[in-house]
């Protein structure tokens, strides 16, 4: 707190025209935004409230989000205007995906994956309880006179910048057309130095002057310090994560020809060990159970995923266990409820997630009237997943009107959607109506006659409760949006039913008798009337697919606000609204998913019960 008056300072000092320099809070938050995490304030940390933080692939930069509040998070709580500067770790590198560890109140350190400069970066953040985040630093500047004839430069007035600067070598070097400007994490500037003009980097890593004089060849040389550490793990680190109580970060790790799982402590900054996988496996994103005593690991080139029983710091000690998937595996989710522990998992190449069930390693069957035993049908792939810690209310009503309250994994797909697998059953979590019959075409009936021969009159039969003459199947899902023909054949005396998705089914329908297709799609009964159908008879009926979905379309009136492309892994958070204080109070826990869009260079905050993406950070 007793910073406040000074960021209030600086800022009434931009205001009354003293002039401010073009810092890095003016840039865009997200360039190919692609991972999450997020630190609670019972994980540590100086914060009362969740603060996220999301990784963008193409600046090498990490921002820090207020995610009750919905803004970037501020550098002061006074100062809401003012948002913190990015984290910067040079925009040559490539992130991966990143954690957050908080030992104490007054430290929060993150890690990063690189696919640029191999390792495992540790990036402190918060030293001190301002909160005080690292300042950048320089080394001394020196000159390399290289033909030797007594040249002599330097740097006047260098300025380093949080949020733009990032520990890293830098090299000017004088060539006929200018200085050279070159970061060893940053690479080579857009524009050339001059001497005796002022200068400053494309992102504005570095502002200064060249003094002196100098030859082609001539070289000046200084280091910049953000406290940021490049650990050699053996390779790219492409996945990790942070045990529930934060005593080990496993690192997926992939040195281009083998794949295997390394410990590191975050605590002492030093690696633990490592769990060599079997020829062929390729560790992949990793999700932990509750209590820290599993980690769970897909398998990007195996039809595996691994389970990992952790028996204390040393990774020997570990007991390494494949179960076997339909096919490798492109993200998993652990999640546990009345019905035991579960994994979902979303194998490559099926546009579905499935269900195991981990003491007995059944599959879960969302369709029964399939003979597969398999998730439903999603129509796209999946990018990424999360599972929610708690039960969430979803929209879905019971009988008595209160909202079904269910354990379910929030799935990303590459339509630009995110959907709620249900972990029960592994159906879909619906919207307000759910799998319905629709109005095809204005009419008055759901359903629409076209009679072709002689007059003939048969008809649907309704569903008492809802009068839908044709029924979607109650799992979410299962049914999909679209248009179904039932064409009557006179010489097979019953109809041929086609989807416009689900194409022609094998079974044909017959009067009076109660039909389903072959996927358990829909069902209906066509009953005879009193004047027989005739050949080319045909009805034609539309369903919707019923299925909660959050996309661009933020309040959900079909008008699409933003386009979601390559939406990327979710991360999950949580926190409490409501009065509190007199211990009978009743607390609102609310459960989102934190939600970066690389395509679309967006990040939305996802709130699970509402089905709404209630706010956009770009």
């Amino acid at each position: 707190m007793d910073r406040q008056p000074l960021v209030r300072a600086a800022w009434l000092w931009c205001v009354l025209g003293a002039g401010c320099s073009d810092d890095a809070t003016t840039d865009p938050a997200f360039d190919g935004p692609t991972y999450a995490a997020v630190l609670h304030p019972d994980e540590g940390g100086p914060f009362e409230e969740p603060v996220g933080f999301v990784a963008s692939s193409r600046s090498g930069r990490i921002a820090a989000l207020d995610l009750k509040h919905g803004r970037f998070l501020a550098v002061a709580p006074a100062a809401s205007f003012l948002r913190s500067p990015w984290i910067a770790l040079g925009r040559d590198r490539v992130l991966t995906e990143i954690a957050v560890y908080a030992p104490s109140n007054d430290v929060v350190t993150l890690f990063a994956g690189d696919a640029a400069y191999p390792g495992l970066l540790e990036v402190p953040w918060i030293v001190g309880a301002g909160p005080d985040t690292v300042q950048p630093e320089a080394s001394d500047v020196t000159f390399d006179d290289a033909d030797g004839n007594g040249d002599e430069a330097t740097l006047e007035g260098l300025v380093l910048r949080a949020g733009s600067t990032t520990t890293e070598d830098w090299i000017l070097t004088c060539k006929e057309d200018g200085w050279e400007v070159w970061g060893s994490r940053s690479g080579r500037q857009p524009k050339n130095a001059e001497t005796g003009a002022h200068y400053l980097s494309g992102w504005r890593e570095l502002e200064f002057t060249i003094t002196g004089t100098a030859s082609p060849g001539d070289r000046i040389t200084l280091g910049t310090d953000t406290g940021v550490v490049e650990h050699d793990v053996g390779g790219v680190v492409e996945a990790m994560a942070l045990a529930p109580d934060r005593s080990v970060l496993v690192l997926s790790v992939w040195d281009g020809s083998a794949g295997s799982l390394v410990a590191w402590d975050p605590a002492g900054g030093v690696r633990l060990g490592e769990v060599r996988l079997p020829e062929g496996a390729h560790p992949w994103r990793m999700d932990w159970d509750d209590v820290g005593e599993r980690v769970f690991v897909a398998d990007a080139s195996l039809p595996l995923a691994w389970e990992v029983a952790v028996d204390g710091p040393d990774p020997s000690a570990w007991t390494v266990t494949g179960r076997e998937m339909p096919a490798p595996v492109v993200d998993l989710a652990w999640i546990a409820g009345d019905f035991g522990e579960r994994l979902a998992v979303a194998p490559e190449g099926l546009n579905r997630v499935d269900l195991l069930q981990l003491d007995t390693d059944e599959w879960v069957d969302a369709n029964p009237i399939t003979p597969e035993v398999e998730g439903v049908d999603l129509s796209t792939p999946v990018t990424g997943m999360a599972s929610a810690p708690l039960p969430v209310p979803l929209l879905e009503e019971t009988e008595w009107g209160a909202h079904q309250v269910r354990e379910v994994v929030a799935v990303s797909l590459l339509s630009g959607r995110m959907v709620l697998v249900q972990a029960t059953d592994g159906c879909l979590a619906q919207d307000e109506v759910g799998p319905h019959n629709v109005d095809a075409n204005s009419s008055s009936d759901f359903c629409s006659f076209d009679d072709q021969g002689s007059y003939s009159d048969p008809y649907l039969w309704e569903d008492e409760t809802t009068g839908w003459q044709m029924v979607a199947n109650a799992c979410a899902g299962v049914a999909q949006t679209e248009t179904w023909t039932l064409t009557y054949d006179e010489v097979d005396q019953a109809w041929r039913v086609e989807g416009s998705r689900s194409g022609v089914q094998q079974g044909m329908a017959h009067n009076d008798e109660r039909y389903v297709s072959d996927g358990g799609e829909v069902s209906f009964t066509i009953m005879s009337g009193v004047y027989p159908a005739t050949d080319g008879d045909a009805w034609t009926c539309s369903v919707e697919d019923g299925v909660l979905g959050f996309s661009g379309d933020l309040d959900r009136d079909d008008d699409d606000e933003y386009t979601f492309a390559m939406p990327g892994r979710p991360a999950v958070f949580w926190y409490d609204t409501g009065p509190t204080g007199g211990g009978w109070d009743p607390l609102d826990r609310r459960s989102f998913m934190l939600w970066p869009i690389t395509g679309s260079d967006l990040v939305g905050r996802v709130r699970l019960s509402s089905g709404q993406v209630e706010v956009v950070w770009r």
